[in-house]
């Protein structure tokens, strides 16, 4: 259709209608002068405005074709006292009917529908919206930014990480693919089996890009999604643990349905039984036997935490299976230790062999995975869901004799004395992994028997192709140390050429060999013991720790702190041919809300080092929400991460999940 007065102010133009019994598509092209504004309003047949036609009020029947399903949103919920002994089958809340009608069905016309999703109408509609909306986001956040004490941009963004947060919150319905040995045969012949189909409800860390659920990202979404709608967040918990298998395990990805599928490259979508995720969920269920506990002894009932209450008590038996699940496969060789498990020891192409169960993908752990290793990260997660359990009982009244395992693992797991002996490096002072490592890493071509150069192969560790054995898919190829390839200089973080880079004679020696010993890189990993608050408030540590994180701390950077020390080998460095620096050096929101969290908790704690805390607190709080307000303003977008030297975006945009954490930061609740 094509304007043909430039001076008219509007104007309506009805298509035909048109069906077919198969896929419509319409097409309209418009032609106007500029600007522009086209309302587009797509009708179908007749449709009720309300819940419950006039029938129902009276107690009649109702008309069930004109009768939509019932919102979460609208349920007329009845708690009932909880009974932590019960342990039924699906902890999910019962969707209940309204006892009664609350309003009567309005049938109107295609006009009047067209008219109200129009024009004035619909502008005045958006606003009234818009009002409701910022209304709502001040009740929960805050009105902080009439304060004007924000970075520029920084409000902006927290609106819009929380609005597309919320925007992304979906529904997906299939089989995950399991990858399951094979009865009598090696650990690595493996069937691809199809799980249990079921239902999942979750948000994403990126609708555009990550259009899924992930069991890591999805605690840090809960922090937001039950501060705004607490009914629709226990739906998603409930959604989640009922994902569970009967040994208490749950898929770190949820790859469920074709649609899912599709954005899966076909390699990535098979799940291991025995890989875990940092479990997340344990962050929010703190919050809300935190939340029963303190309401104890309160005057008056409260819906939302007999409602609470009533969830923890459905989810028990879940949450009980999912901590021994990790107790059993993820273990470590010493009492108190713990190993993320899905290293591949074999992967001579990695310049450090990926563990993508521990969340932190590409951050160096020890070169040389074995059975010996000890990752301080898991450690910590498991303090978090020993403690979160024992709370999550104490709130419930449960019986002694079902809390003494997890009150006795939260003590184990916190004892402080302990998490030094396996992982505090007192010479350097900093938390470490223990393993098998050395630091004479560099990726070389592999070469044929002629000396001739293979370009067609990905480069392999020189440290790791000199390891005795076999590699996967294959015998390993000669290498030649006269050269290596351009990639080098990449990994080093120096300039990029096509030029080959000759090696010195130091570099011609075979490298050296690796030993057990502590792994000596300092970022994200080295931070945990501090941001899930597990060093007492009076210890010396504290104070190094918290240097770290300062703002002349070897962490800090103008838009956060940094996943990976610029001092480490492994800063910046490319991991394989094409895999970038993902968790080696950028910053990330969600660790450096944890951590703002944990400074804030050690501020008003009191202590030796409160002050520290407080002023490590400000300077954080500052420079993340001025890194992101700012890259927001430039940009339009969240990112995934963020440039620790230029701030700028990196990664997936927009990137809607922890990203939108900004929110509780703005509002200085971490």
């Amino acid at each position: 259709m094509a304007q043909r007065n430039a001076a008219a102010s509007s104007y309506t133009l009805k298509l035909p209608d048109t069906e077919e019994p198969k896929s419509n598509l319409v097409v309209v092209q418009v032609i106007a002068w500029l600007p522009l504004r086209l309302d587009l309003a797509l009708l179908g047949e007749a449709i009720g405005k309300t819940a419950w036609n006039a029938a129902a009020a009276e107690g009649g029947e109702r008309d069930r074709r004109r009768e939509p399903a019932v919102s979460l949103l609208d349920l007329d919920e009845d708690p009932q006292q909880p009974d932590p002994h019960l342990q039924p089958s699906n902890p999910r809340p019962t969707k209940k009917r309204p006892s009664r009608a609350k309003r009567i069905a309005i049938w109107s016309s295609q006009e009047e529908r067209a008219r109200r999703l129009t024009g004035a109408e619909l502008d005045a509609r958006l606003k009234r919206a818009s009002r409701r909306w910022e209304e709502q986001f001040i009740a929960r956040f805050g009105d902080w930014e009439a304060a004007g004490n924000l970075p520029p941009g920084a409000a902006q963004a927290a609106r819009a990480g929380v609005s597309n947060l919320l925007g992304g919150v979906g529904y997906w319905y299939g089989a995950p693919l399991v990858k399951v040995p094979r009865t009598g045969a090696a650990d690595k012949d493996l069937l691809l089996e199809p799980g249990v189909e079921a239902p999942l409800y979750s948000a994403v860390p990126s609708r555009s890009f990550f259009p899924r659920g992930f069991l890591w990202d999805e605690g840090f979404h809960q922090l937001l999604l039950r501060r705004w709608r607490p009914q629709q967040s226990r739906d998603v918990l409930a959604h989640w643990l009922d994902t569970q298998a009967a040994d208490g395990w749950m898929a770190r990805e949820q790859i469920r349905g074709r649609e899912a599928h599709a954005r899966v490259p076909d390699e990535f979508v098979p799940q291991l039984p025995d890989a875990a995720n940092p479990p997340t969920l344990f962050l929010v269920l703190q919050d809300m036997a935190r939340g029963l506990e303190e309401a104890q002894g309160a005057d008056g009932p409260d819906v939302e935490l007999a409602l609470d209450r009533e969830f923890l008590s459905a989810a028990w038996p879940r949450l009980t299976a999912w901590y021994r699940w990790f107790n059993a496969s993820q273990a470590g060789e010493l009492p108190g230790s713990f190993r993320w498990r899905g290293r591949d020891a074999r992967a001579a192409w990695e310049l450090n062999p990926k563990t993508l169960t521990s969340g932190l993908d590409d951050y160096p752990r020890a070169s040389h995975p074995d059975s010996h290793e000890r990752h301080v990260d898991l450690r910590c997660w498991m303090a978090v869901a020993a403690r979160a359990l024992a709370s999550v009982g104490e709130s419930l009244r449960a019986p002694a004799a079902l809390l003494e395992p997890f009150r006795r693992d939260a003590r184990r797991l916190g004892d402080w004395e302990e998490l030094q002996r396996l992982h505090y490096d007192a010479e350097a002072e900093r938390f470490r992994d223990w393993g098998r490592h050395t630091e004479d890493l560099a990726l070389l071509r592999r070469v044929d028997g002629r000396g001739v150069e293979d370009a067609q192969r990905a480069p392999v560790s020189r440290a790791l192709a000199q390891e005795a054995g076999g590699e996967a898919g294959g015998r390993r190829g000669v290498l030649d140390a006269r050269r290596v390839d351009a990639l080098d200089r990449l990994l080093k973080n120096k300039d990029g050429g096509d030029a080959d880079v000759e090696l010195s004679a130091a570099q011609l020696r075979k490298p050296e060999p690796p030993a057990h010993g502590w792994v000596p890189h300092t970022g994200y990993v080295s931070l945990f013991p501090l941001a899930l608050g597990l060093i007492p408030a009076d210890s010396p540590v504290l104070a190094s720790q918290i240097a770290l994180v300062g703002p002349r701390g070897e962490l800090a950077s103008p838009a956060g702190l940094r996943s990976l020390s610029a001092s480490s080998s492994l800063y910046r460095a490319h991991n394989t041919l094409h895999d970038g620096p993902y968790w080696r050096g950028p910053v990330w929101v969600n660790i450096n809300v944890l951590v703002l969290q944990s400074l804030r908790r050690y501020a008003r704690q009191g202590g030796p080092h409160a002050e520290d805390a407080r002023e490590a607190h400000a300077a954080l709080r500052r420079s993340l929400l001025a890194g992101v307000g700012a890259e927001y303003a430039r940009t339009g977008y969240l990112w995934e991460n963020y440039d620790d030297e230029t701030g700028r975006g990196r990664g997936s945009h927009p990137f809607t999940g922890w990203t939108a954490l900004v929110a509780l930061v703005a509002a200085d609740e971490a």
